[in-house]
């Protein structure tokens, strides 16, 4: 997982026997664009439609709050932390087909911005 300082892991077996790895008091201002925050009591990096539905489960399961992540800009996180589940989305995957971009979520802006910039999109660069 990408910048993850856990004390250990927690599998998880969801649906489709996929083992989950859920880490416990991970910190989060490695993954935040200001680097402040306190850590997550529980941290897992999604990628999938059902992986997510999988950390959403394990949330309801265990009855505690999440909280959904992406790239971390524009995040400003306690030092205290947070008390539940951070579920962090990771993706690279976007398409761009004549004038239209469809991006999922998680995707690097940075990435994407240039991608579309390269295909002659303009108009992009104000949210890098």
């Amino acid at each position: 997982m990408i910048g993850m300082r856990t004390g250990r892991m927690l599998p998880y077996a969801v649906s489709l026997s996929i083992m989950m790895k859920i880490g416990e008091n991970v910190a989060l201002a490695d993954l935040t664009t200001f680097g402040i925050g306190g850590p997550a009591r529980y941290f897992v990096e999604i990628s999938t439609e059902n992986e997510i539905r999988d950390a959403l489960g394990w949330a309801r399961e265990h009855s505690v709050p999440f909280f959904v992540i992406a790239g971390g800009s524009n995040l400003l996180v306690s030092d205290k932390g947070l008390g539940g589940l951070v579920i962090r989305i990771v993706s690279d995957t976007y398409e761009i087909a004549e004038s239209s971009l469809r991006a999922d979520a998680g995707c690097n802006l940075f990435s994407l911005i240039r991608a579309a910039a390269e295909q002659g999109l303009g108009g992009w660069e104000k949210l890098s």
